[in-house]
C-alpha cells in the first residue's frame, strides 16, 4: 500500500481463488480474508473462476452463482472475521 500510494499506482489483485476440493468453510474464510485485506489496502480485486473445472463462483451450465460469490461481494471491513470451526 505504501509503495502504491507513494507512486500513485492503483494495485489490482487478479485471479485469486480457492480450489473446489477444499472444504467449504476454508474456502469461505479464504475469500473473506483476501477481500478484507484488499479493502484495507484500497486494492481492486478480481476472483478467479475457471469455467467450472476447479475454481467455481458462477455455474455456467445452469447460469447461477454459488453462495461463495456472496462472500466476495458482501465482505466489508465491518464484516465478522473471527470465524471458528467446530466438528459436529
Amino acid at each position: 500500500k505504501t509503495w502504491a500510494t507513494t507512486n500513485g499506482v492503483q494495485v489490482t489483485l487478479s485471479e485469486f481463488g480457492a480450489h473446489m476440493n477444499c472444504d467449504y468453510n476454508s474456502k469461505a474464510r479464504y475469500y473473506a480474508a483476501v477481500v478484507e485485506e484488499c479493502l484495507k489496502n484500497n486494492f481492486a480485486f478480481q476472483a478467479w473462476d475457471d469455467g467450472g473445472a476447479n475454481y467455481i463462483l458462477y455455474r455456467r451450465p445452469d447460469t447461477n452463482w454459488n453462495d461463495l460469490k456472496d462472500v466476495v461481494i458482501h465482505t466489508t471491513l465491518q464484516s465478522p472475521n473471527e470465524f471458528k470451526l467446530s466438528k459436529k
